[in-house]
C-alpha cells in the first residue's frame, strides 16, 4: 500500500521514527500515519502543508508533494488521511470530480460533540454532505466512533484511531536533571505525595481534572504541551479560586525529559495506562 501523510517541514521527525532515540520519543500522530506502515513493508509519501521543506532530503519518503501538488499526489498513491479545512476542500473537489479515487480518510479530534460550537456544528455538517467522497472517517474515541456509526449507518467507513505510546524512551531511567531549575521546588512538593498525570490537549476537559481532586483528594497532575488548545489559563483561575493549589499542579509546555520523569514517579505505572507501540522497535 502506498500511503500519503500529511507533515508540516518536519521531516527528520518523520525520519526518526525508524530509530530508538533515549533523549527524544517517537510520536503518536507520525508513527500511526506513517512509522507503523513503514515497519510492515508500505510505502510512504507526504504531502508539506507548509510547502518549505526540502524535496532533495525526501526520506523515509518515497515522494514529497508542496501543498499546491495535492492533487497529483492523490493520483500517485492508494490512500491519504487528512484534517481540517484541507481534507474538505480535497473532498469537495473529489466530489465534482468524474471517476475520482475517492482515496482520503477524514482525520478529525472533534466530531458531535456534546454544545458544539458554531464551527463544529459547520465541520459535521460538511463532513456529512461529502461523506459520499469520502474513503472514510478516522476518529479518536469510542463515543466519537459510535456516534459516526449511528449518523452514517453503512454509508461511510469508521475508524478509531489507536494511538500508542514509545514505551521504550519512557523506560529510560530518569534523574534529577530532567527537572527544569525553575521547577524543582514545586517538583519537591509534588513528591511528598501520590499523584495521578493528565496529560493532552484537545481531547481533555479541564472540568474533569476539577471534579476528580474534589472527589477524591488525590493531587493531580494537568499536563498540556499546547496551552491554547486546553484553555490552561481558566483552569488556573478555577484552582485559585477553589483553593486547590496544593492538590491541582499545572505544568506547561515541558521537555519530554521532564515528561519521563514525572510519568516514572506518578501513582500508576506508565505501563498500566498506556498502548505500547511496539517493544521490537528498539
Amino acid at each position: 500500500m502506498h500511503l500519503l501523510a500529511a507533515i508540516n517541514n518536519n521531516v527528520e521527525e518523520w525520519r526518526a521514527l525508524q530509530h530508538f532515540d533515549q533523549d527524544k520519543p517517537r510520536l503518536p500522530l507520525p508513527y500511526a500515519f506513517g512509522g507503523a506502515f513503514l515497519k510492515v513493508g508500505h510505502t510512504l509519501s507526504a504531502i508539506d502543508l507548509c510547502s518549505t521543506a526540502d524535496k532533495k532530503q525526501v526520506s523515509p519518503f518515497k515522494s514529497l508533494y508542496y501543498k499546491n501538488e495535492l492533487g497529483s499526489a492523490l493520483k500517485d498513491v492508494d490512500i491519504t488521511a487528512l484534517s481540517g479545512s484541507n481534507a474538505l476542500k480535497a473532498l469537495l473537489k473529489q466530489s465534482f470530480t468524474p471517476l475520482s479515487r475517492n482515496n482520503i480518510l477524514y482525520f478529525t479530534y472533534v466530531f458531535s460533540p456534546q454544545n458544539p460550537s458554531l464551527k463544529y456544528m459547520v465541520n459535521d455538517m460538511a463532513i456529512q454532505l461529502l461523506s459520499r467522497a469520502a474513503k472514510g472517517i478516522v476518529l479518536m474515541t469510542a463515543e466519537q466512533e459510535t456516534a459516526a456509526k449511528a449518523q452514517f449507518d453503512d454509508s461511510l467507513p469508521v475508524l478509531r484511531l489507536r494511538c500508542g505510546i514509545d514505551t521504550a524512551f519512557y523506560r529510560v531511567p530518569s534523574s534529577l536533571s530532567d527537572i527544569p531549575e525553575l521547577q524543582k521546588s514545586k517538583v519537591e512538593t509534588l513528591l511528598t505525595e501520590p499523584y495521578v498525570i493528565m496529560p493532552g490537549d484537545e481531547l481533555r476537559y479541564n472540568d474533569d481534572a476539577i471534579k476528580f481532586v474534589e472527589r477524591t483528594g488525590i493531587r493531580l497532575v494537568r499536563i498540556s504541551q499546547y496551552s491554547s488548545k486546553s484553555n490552561t489559563e481558566k483552569l488556573k483561575q478555577d484552582i485559585a479560586e477553589r483553593k486547590l493549589g496544593d492538590r491541582l499542579v499545572v505544568f506547561e509546555n515541558i521537555s519530554y525529559a521532564f515528561l519521563r520523569f514525572l510519568y516514572q514517579l506518578t501513582l500508576f505505572p506508565l505501563s498500566n495506562m498506556i498502548v505500547q507501540i511496539d517493544n521490537s522497535m528498539t
